[in-house]
């Protein structure tokens, strides 16, 4: 699940509200994709890089993430105890590259996070979720990011990434659907969808 941490960030926009994206998905992407792991850096544009989480960038993320807790609780579909020091206890026993999250800055400022989780190493598949402050949100930061995670798990060679998504989360089912290669697994209360990295433009870290 989402982790978070406390601490406060400059130069923050307004608030917007309304439905944006949250879905169980995570990890970033970006050329020489197999060297980024623990400490993984990647710029997707001049406005918009993905890092490895910090306890600085944790800190930094509290107050967004409190801010949507809600909606996250929502689409979670339970209440969950969050701490900073469940967060703290995240960063020291995560497990990169498979279990891992990636922090999203937008000019500078941190604005959302990537995670990976439940890596199978029999199926080689992971899934991954994400979050885009609801004060950042509508400036395509979400969609850059999820082409450039895609890409590092496809240099990392993982066969597939899932993605669990309540089928009443309908922001997070057009961002998804808005690539092709991405297609939906099954379908129930929460929706799967996947993409096989191996067969698809992804292969290798490479897009074609």
């Amino acid at each position: 699940m989402y982790r978070r941490g406390i601490g406060s960030v400059q130069g923050l926009p307004e608030r917007q509200d309304g439905v944006g994206g949250v879905s169980y998905c995570d990890v970033a992407g970006g050329c020489e994709a197999s060297k980024m792991t623990v400490n993984m850096k990647f710029i997707v544009n001049p406005d918009i890089r993905l890092e490895s989480i910090t306890k600085e960038t944790t800190e930094a993320l509290y107050p967004l993430f409190m801010e949507d807790i809600r909606e996250l609780n929502r689409w979670f579909g339970f209440d969950a105890d969050y701490s900073i020091q469940n967060d703290y206890h995240y960063l020291d026993n995560r497990k990169p590259p498979y279990d891992n999250a990636i922090v999203v800055f937008y000019r500078g400022v941190p604005c959302g996070r990537f995670g990976l989780y439940d890596y199978s190493p029999g199926e080689n598949s992971i899934y991954m979720y994400y979050w885009i402050s609801s004060r950042f949100r509508r400036k395509g930061i979400a969609l850059a990011a999820m082409g450039a995670m895609l890409k590092y798990l496809g240099g990392l060679a993982v066969r597939e990434v899932m993605f669990d998504v309540d089928r009443e989360n309908l922001a997070s089912i057009k961002l998804l659907e808005k690539y092709p290669d991405i297609r939906l697994k099954s379908e129930g209360k929460h929706m799967i969808f996947a993409c096989d990295l191996q067969a698809g433009r992804y292969k290798d870290g490479q897009t074609v």
